[in-house]
């Protein structure tokens, strides 16, 4: 039963944030509609015995659109599966909302916890989920597949550590493939983060280079299974108008980057309901705050080196990504091409979140901690 008790202190303390999408009306997100008509078509499909398409035969008035050919699927199928259940489609998008939330907070907690202790996991996993762009991807963008994200990231971490197993090797392999197939774009943002924690894990903690060495075919495993998704993909690229991605200008990411007065706001009340919201899409003040002094008690940690190469490990992480958020980045953003295709250099407040977490986790009893094993 006592392990039940953080699972059910997270859900405690998340629920005051997802109380507002336990019902039956959707929010104001204005992608609320398009990942909608995304799961009514699996829907559909799946009922016709179809149980992977990269063509949506419905949609463009019935000419049909090779949606999922470009368009991670994952979190429709979710929506789909609850209907099929027989909930409602507010219900099935908005308890997809939920899910999302709620695993993401998990999966912080359970990395956190795994290398600073259970009361550093729940504080990392609060910070996590309250950060200002998670309300705002879920209530105000309506940003399904990436909301649904949020989760798998810290999982993958937890798994890397321990990829010299059956299940850290599975469970790296099959959170890179989900990610890829929940969210390209964010996928291709937290890959970096993955790639240099895989190599940098013999000096973060007291794995060793044979770990580290698993972790990375682990990680090459999971790009190969997500290879059904990616690689038609970039084959059918030719094919269609990519370039209309970014043709108008609320898609370039000029016109994307964060002031800071903005990236670390103060917080204020905000109506999930008010169409002409805007909240603040940035880290936020007091998770700032917090992860500063996170960082002071890591870097300053009197006993053990590993712990101190931890938090700076992802204090350089959540540099970079505060970085290339901010509109000096813009040469960077201007000279990477692959970049680019982000669309949104907001987006990296993703990762920057994760950063911030584990860092703030350094706030809670690091002192008497063991080294991360």
């Amino acid at each position: 039963m006592k392990k039940l008790y953080p699972t059910l202190t997270l859900v405690i303390l998340l629920f005051p944030a997802i109380q507002p999408i336990l019902t039956a009306d959707l929010t104001c997100g204005y992608d609320n509609g398009f990942h909608l008509w995304r799961a009514v078509q699996i829907e559909r499909l799946l009922r016709q015995g179809v149980l992977v398409s990269r063509w949506a035969p419905d949609m463009a008035h019935g000419y049909g659109y090779p949606l999922f050919n470009f368009a991670a699927p994952a979190s429709a199928y979710v929506v789909a599966l609850l209907r099929l259940a027989g909930l409602a489609w507010p219900w099935a998008l908005n308890l997809t909302f939920a899910l999302g939330w709620l695993l993401s907070a998990y999966t912080a907690y359970l990395l956190v916890s795994d290398l600073l202790g259970r009361p550093a996991g729940l504080v990392s996993a609060v910070l996590y989920a309250y950060v200002p762009f998670h309300a705002y991807d879920v209530f105000y963008r309506g940003g399904l597949s990436q909301s649904s994200a949020w989760f798998l990231p810290p999982l993958i971490l937890w798994a890397l550590r321990r990829a010299d197993s059956r299940l850290g090797f599975a469970v790296t392999g099959l959170g890179l493939a989900g990610l890829v197939l929940t969210h390209n774009a964010f996928a291709l943002l937290f890959a970096p983060l993955l790639l240099a924690y895989c190599l940098c894990l013999p000096l973060i903690s007291t794995a060793d280079k044979r770990t580290a060495l698993a972790g990375g075919l682990a990680l090459l495993a999971g790009i190969g299974l997500s290879a059904c998704f990616w690689l038609p993909a970039l084959a059918d690229l030719r094919f269609v108008h990519n370039e209309r991605l970014s043709g108008d200008w609320v898609f370039q990411y000029a016109h994307n980057f964060l002031p800071l007065e903005q990236l670390f706001a103060l917080p204020r009340t905000a109506d999930p309901s008010l169409i002409n919201d805007w909240p603040a899409r940035g880290l936020g003040l007091i998770p700032a705050l917090l992860t500063a002094l996170g960082l002071l008690a890591g870097l300053t940690h009197p006993r053990h080196r590993p712990h101190r190469r931890l938090a700076a490990f992802f204090a350089a992480g959540l540099a970079l990504c505060l970085f290339l958020i901010l509109p000096i980045s813009r040469p960077v953003w201007d000279g990477i091409h692959l970049l680019q295709r982000v669309q949104f250099p907001w987006r990296l407040v993703g990762p920057a979140a994760l950063c911030a977490a584990v860092l703030t986790g350094f706030l809670v009893h690091p002192h008497t901690r063991t080294p991360p094993h």
